[in-house]
């Protein structure tokens, strides 16, 4: 977990604010949790023993990045992660306004149409982080540059194509240290690559992969966000708002 209570204070921190000397609760079963970190491994709580606590469901070390970078990306807007939601749980929360659910794992797009529902129906946009991982099998944006530069195939899974789909054509891919919009189009239906590998063949666009830019007013109000193919999804906008 990202977050827990001090006892001494009784305030929540997160890893990077405790102190080896502190004595720090579950947030949700408020058992005894100790703190994790390390020169290589983002600062977090974790339990000591085996439990039910829905807190304690292992993560890797890469889904655990993509959350903390909910924090450098929207500063200096307060970031709750791990928030319940109705019957589930967001990987972030941010400014009680906006959803953010990392994903760095394998997901069934049937799951991922769930989960947005759910939040939206709450009054949640929801933004999804992808690991660049799981969209060309790249460890990190700088080789992913490489192949949209190229213009190489990538085998864009199910849920991913689905999201690029609904999300009014971008999705939003990370690695440990950043997040760039992507946009994707398909490969000639008679070309090499959609004979290769069929349906899940798709490309970066060329210039496909840009840095996040934000409104002078991206931090007042509500979200700036669009309705994607779908009206049952809403997904955040990152930029100008649409006019009119």
């Amino acid at each position: 977990m990202m977050q827990a209570v001090d006892i001494e204070t009784g305030r929540m921190i997160t890893g990077d604010e405790a102190r080896r000397a502190g004595r720090y609760l579950c947030p949700e079963c408020r058992a005894i949790v100790g703190l994790r970190s390390g020169l290589r491994k983002i600062a977090h709580f974790a339990h000591f023993s085996t439990t039910r606590c829905a807190l304690s469901a292992p993560e890797s070390p890469r889904h655990r990045a993509l959350k903390w970078l909910c924090r450098k990306l929207f500063a200096p807007l307060p970031v709750v992660w791990e928030a319940p939601l109705g019957e589930r749980r967001v990987d972030a929360l941010v400014n009680g306004q906006f959803a953010v659910e990392c994903q760095a794992s394998p997901l069934a797009a049937q799951e991922w149409r769930e989960r947005t529902r759910h939040h939206w129906r709450l009054g949640y946009p929801v933004l999804w982080l992808w690991d660049v991982k799981r969209l060309c099998r790249r460890n990190t944006l700088a080789e992913a540059l490489v192949l949209e530069r190229n213009g190489r195939c990538v085998l864009a899974p199910p849920e991913i194509r689905l999201c690029h789909e609904e999300s009014g054509g971008v999705i939003f891919v990370a690695d440990k240290h950043e997040v760039l919009p992507c946009r994707l189009s398909a490969p000639e239906s008679t070309g090499p690559a959609a004979a290769t590998y069929g349906a899940l063949a798709t490309f970066l666009r060329r210039g496909a992969l840009k840095c996040l830019n934000f409104d002078g007013d991206f931090d007042g109000q509500a979200r700036s966000h669009f309705p994607g193919r779908s009206r049952e999804f809403r997904l955040v906008r990152l930029g100008k708002p649409p006019q009119g």
